[in-house]
């Protein structure tokens, strides 16, 4: 029998939803009931997290927005960065700079100085 977690990300997966690396789907990061959503563009992003809702009905789970955020991450400012705003259960996620995945620092501009600096 599989997992709540291991049909999301079918059904994720299946979507088309999100990004590729070729013809390998990497549109959502998981470990254990940490998911981390990926998507080329806002208008992929709010499919998958509606995918998510949608997901979340079904099974009577709840996803809690409030340790949830979003990250618009780009090498140089992007015009569609400004104001974005997303939204899960009609709650708006927090949109952050930086976060803590995993263990490492993950910032929005790609660097990864603060997350050597921790290590060291």
């Amino acid at each position: 029998m599989r997992s709540y977690s291991e049909i999301m990300l079918k059904r994720l997966c299946e979507s088309k939803v999100g990004c590729w690396i070729g013809n390998v789907y990497v549109g959502v990061l998981a470990y254990a009931d940490d998911l981390t959503l990926l998507a080329p563009m806002p208008r992929a992003m709010r499919l998958q997290l509606k995918n998510c809702e949608d997901y979340a009905r079904e099974f009577r789970i709840v996803f809690n927005a409030t340790k949830s955020a979003t990250m618009c991450i780009a090498r140089r400012k992007a015009r569609f960065c400004d104001d974005l705003q997303f939204y899960m259960d009609g709650k708006c996620l927090a949109t952050v700079n930086e976060f803590l995945h995993l263990g490492h620092i993950i910032l929005s501009n790609l660097s990864d100085k603060s997350d050597i600096n921790k290590k060291k």
